[in-house]
């Protein structure tokens, strides 16, 4: 059974705390930003661990959307 496929494979984790998740978002925008200036070759090793650390505490599907109903200012009219 993979880790993906059993529900106790994550049994004893630490959850993540907001100020994690906050962090984590923020960092996968510097990341973000960083690889769209990148002129040179980029180290795919270092950047795979880099996007499993933001990953670990980056939000999932089910969060963005919770965030996305109980945030205001996505109601707000757009201007084109």
């Amino acid at each position: 059974m993979t880790e993906l496929s059993n529900p106790m494979a994550n049994e004893g984790a630490k959850m993540t705390m907001p100020d994690e998740r906050a962090l984590a978002v923020i960092r996968a925008r510097e990341l973000l930003v960083e690889l769209s200036q990148s002129r040179g070759s980029v180290d795919t090793e270092m950047l795979r661990e880099r996007a499993k650390h933001v990953l670990r505490h980056y939000l999932d599907n089910g969060m963005v959307a919770l965030i996305a109903m109980e945030t205001v200012w996505l109601d707000m009219p757009r201007r084109i």
